[in-house]
């Protein structure tokens, strides 16, 4: 195995350790499990009795947790990033957001005015722009700075 292979599995058991203990902390009642897919990043799941409470409101704990991981471990990480996911709440989110982004894209592309999607993350302006760029006619942008960021989909 390589040494960077084993630094890779050293930090994501590090990382794993650290959020169990950000968990207890917290009062919740969540198992903390890394899930192998690649090593592109570090995949985290969380499951346990208080998942509903870490999903409340659109995920913000979860999305707190992600964000305060990778800015934690960010550097040591380099290229990579931590995602974390509850009760396949990460993958509904993607179904929904490119359900979102096909029927928007269809509407600009039938009545040529653009239109502006909610404010979301880097992660799911992502999502939407990757849709968006397979589609023939509309193209995105982005528009906002930091936090206040929103998608607009429009002719090209």
């Amino acid at each position: 195995m390589s040494n960077s292979r084993q630094e890779f599995l050293a930090t994501q058991e590090e990382i794993q350790r650290f959020l169990g203990k950000l968990i207890a902390q917290g009062g919740w009642a969540l198992e903390v499990q890394v899930v192998e897919k690649d090593d592109e990043a570090v995949y985290l799941e969380l499951d346990g009795e208080d998942r509903d409470d870490i999903l409340q409101n659109r995920a913000e704990a979860l999305e707190a947790l992600q964000y305060l991981l990778n800015r934690i471990y960010g550097r040591r990480l380099g290229t990579k990033r931590i995602l974390m996911d509850c009760d396949g709440f990460r993958e509904r989110k993607v179904a929904e957001l490119q359900e979102i982004a096909k029927l928007i894209s269809d509407r600009v592309r039938m009545t040529g005015r653009q239109e502006s999607l909610g404010l979301m993350n880097a992660y799911e302006r992502r999502i939407v722009h990757l849709v968006v760029a397979e589609a023939e006619g509309v193209t995105t942008k982005s528009t906002g700075n930091g936090f206040e960021k929103r998608i607009v989909i429009q002719r090209s």
